[in-house]
């Protein structure tokens, strides 16, 4: 057990008191006005909306036949 003397205890009491300082606290900030959202734009005869391109379904994949088996080899010692 460490005995400490009465200045040494002054002294952490100072330490811990200066760390459990309350901070100051900041006004929260302002809330910003809300913007409408913005308007679709509108076609144009330059710019005539285009078709949206469907997408194909998925083409189902040829199956690839497993390749023959090999035939096992054997240790000369087990013939």
């Amino acid at each position: 057990m460490t005995v400490l003397n009465y200045s040494a205890l002054r002294a952490m009491d100072e330490q811990t008191r200066l760390v459990n300082i309350p901070r100051e606290r900041h006004p929260p900030p302002e809330p910003r006005p809300r913007q409408p959202p913005p308007e679709p734009r509108r076609a144009t005869a330059n710019h005539p909306p285009q078709p949206r391109e469907r997408q194909k379904p998925p083409q189902p994949r040829e199956r690839q036949t497993p390749p023959p088996p090999k035939p096992k080899k054997t240790h000369p010692s087990n013939e």
